[in-house]
């Protein structure tokens, strides 16, 4: 049954108790009213016979006894009951504190003026001039006359409120009671909608799950003393025939336990495991179908006490996965063997190269005077050539170098800093270039790299400068807010990062280009008005790259270049990871 089905069962129920409570109170209340009417009667009663007690009181004379003495006998046998009628009054006025005001007073005066009642009448208090006293015996009866009207309206007020009561309660008790039956009605009607829309649900889950490619099989736990000894195959949907070879019929009641031969090992604990802790499982497993070992890749979910299992064959792609792994293998081999190639080969044109330099300078120290103008410029351009070759391989083998993986360490950002204005100080110098750097935090990284980040940055800077101006290159460094880390999708959440510019008011580039300008060999200006080997930049993005950061440019013509570099504060793994080459057309 349905939660809500549930949850309008309780509420009706819940009515129908509202109902018969509010009936019992209704009963209660009557009851309680019925007993307050008895006893305000009796009070009335008791009142009343006060009343015409006191009267016969004052009727009474001893004198007249003797003249009629049965007439007024009978006067002074009423007037007698009067104290008991006093102590009746109070038991029946214990619990109204405003009666039991006034009947204190009450019987103050009585007690007062019974003596002298029972020695004369009204006639004789009044010729033996004590005509004082009548004002006090009007009192008397006044306050009996103010009590009985003050307990008939309490009837009348409790006779209203009765009323007022049972009203309420029919009208509340009947509501409830019309609301709890068309809510069990509702329910009644609403659960066979629900039964007939659960057939065609069940019809219509059984001829999805039977033209489903993926095998389904639900399985219940088998326990003993609470503790799961094997699964029971509950249901197995038609895939299964062709992916395992069974048909659904055959499998059906069997056990787990029962298929050990093609199954391995963990799989019974796999299967505990779920059910035990209901979290699903994924993994990859073969399975023996006849002659055939099959890889699957299984999902287990909990149902109930028990567990459901889907499944599809993977074997195609596992065999294409072994066979990527063999050409990865393969290609990291010939990838090795091709850097250890350009490096050897790098190294070794520098000695020919160095020959071809000295040769060519010791020619144009010796025979300087003895070539003609066309000779000379022959000349000139063989020792600008050599020297830009040798500065190539020099930026090739610091490029390759990167391949060469040492673990991250505590790096001070502004020590390598200094160091690199150190190797540049003779440039800087001779430029008369303006550098204005700001502290620099300390983080995980590679202290060579970030040596060679910071000088090739640097050296750019002062290279891509005009003749005429004067560099000004300003390094900034700022934390970035967490904001700005969880809006890029290059970087990790909940990781702390440091942005580092730097800005130079060279020849800058256009904008278009901010991508492209670390491409391996990249150059966006003519080698002849500017030299280098186009490999700095790339150096550096890959220098960035290694240490898990981010590196981008912003650039406008003749006004200057500005480069970000993010950094993360602290590596999450001990040695950098394994990194791809950047296009050339970055």
């Amino acid at each position: 049954m349905r939660k809500q089905t549930l949850y309008l069962f309780a509420f009706s129920f819940i009515l129908f108790l509202i109902a018969a409570v509010i009936q019992r109170k209704s009963i209660s209340d009557m009851s309680n009213y019925t007993m307050s009417v008895d006893k305000t009667q009796d009070i009335i009663t008791s009142l009343e016979a006060l009343n015409n007690q006191f009267k016969s009181a004052q009727i009474y004379s001893p004198r007249f006894e003797v003249i009629a003495e049965n007439f007024y006998n009978l006067y002074r046998m009423d007037a007698e009951k009067i104290p008991d009628e006093l102590i009746e009054l109070r038991e029946l006025l214990k619990q109204d504190p405003v009666q039991l005001k006034r009947l204190d007073s009450l019987e103050n005066l009585i007690n007062t003026h019974l003596d002298a009642l029972f020695a004369k009448n009204i006639y004789e208090i009044i010729q033996a001039e004590e005509a004082w006293r009548l004002a006090y015996l009007f009192k008397i009866s006044a306050t009996i006359n103010l009590m009985v009207d003050y307990e008939e309206r309490l009837l009348t007020n409790r006779q209203r409120d009765l009323q007022n009561s049972l009203r309420w309660s029919n009208i509340l008790s009947t509501l409830f009671t019309v609301m709890a039956g068309s809510i069990i009605i509702g329910i009644f009607i609403f659960t066979m909608l629900l039964s007939k829309k659960r057939n065609w649900l069940e019809g219509f889950l059984e001829s999805i799950l039977n033209t489903s490619q993926n095998g389904i099989i639900s399985f219940i736990a088998i326990r003993e003393k609470d503790e799961i000894v094997d699964f029971e195959i509950e249901y197995a949907n038609r895939a299964i025939e062709n992916l395992l070879g069974f048909k659904p019929k055959q499998v059906t009641g069997k056990r787990l336990s029962e298929f050990t031969t093609q199954l391995d090992d963990n799989s019974m604990e796999r299967y505990k495991e779920v059910v035990e802790t209901g979290e699903m499982m994924e993994y990859e497993n073969s399975i023996k179908v006849g002659d055939d070992i099959r890889w699957f890749f299984i999902r287990l979910a909990r149902r109930e006490d028990g567990v459901t299992s889907t499944f599809h064959e993977i074997t195609t792609l596992k065999k294409s996965e072994e066979e990527l792994k063999q050409s990865v293998e393969e290609l990291a081999k010939s990838n090795a063997e091709l850097e250890q190639y350009a490096y050897v080969a790098s190294h070794d044109l520098q000695e020919p190269l160095r020959k071809i330099q000295t040769f060519g300078n010791l020619l144009w120290e010796r025979n300087h005077d003895n070539l003609d103008e066309k000779g000379k410029q022959q000349l000139q351009k063989i020792l600008s050539s050599s020297a830009r070759m040798r500065t190539l391989i020099k930026d090739i083998l610091g490029y390759s170098s990167l391949r060469d993986q040492p673990e991250f360490e505590r790096t001070s950002l502004n020590e390598e800093l200094q160091l690199v204005l150190q190797d540049l100080d003779l440039l800087i110098t001779q430029r008369r270039a303006i550098i204005k750097t700001a502290g620099l935090p300390t983080i995980d990284a590679i202290p060579l790299q970030m040596h060679q980040l910071f000088f090739n940055l640097l050296n750019n800077a002062l290279k891509f400068v005009p003749a005429e101006r004067k560099p000004l290159i300003e390094i900034k460094c700022r934390s970035l807010p967490a904001e700005e880390i969880k809006a890029r999708e290059d970087l990790v959440s909940d990781t702390k990062y440091y942005e580092i510019e730097v800005a130079d008011n060279g020849i800058g580039f256009n904008n278009s280009h901010a991508e492209q300008i670390f491409g391996l060999f990249k150059r966006l200006h003519p080698k002849d008005s500017y030299g280098g080997s186009g490999i700095g930049l790339a150096l550096c993005y890959k220098v960035v790259q290694n240490h898990n950061g981010v590196i981008f440019a912003e650039g406008e013509e003749d006004k200057g270049a500005r480069f970000h570099v993010i950094l993360p504060a602290q590596q999450l793994q001990q040695s950098p990871p394994i990194t791809y080459e950047a296009s050339s057309t970055n």
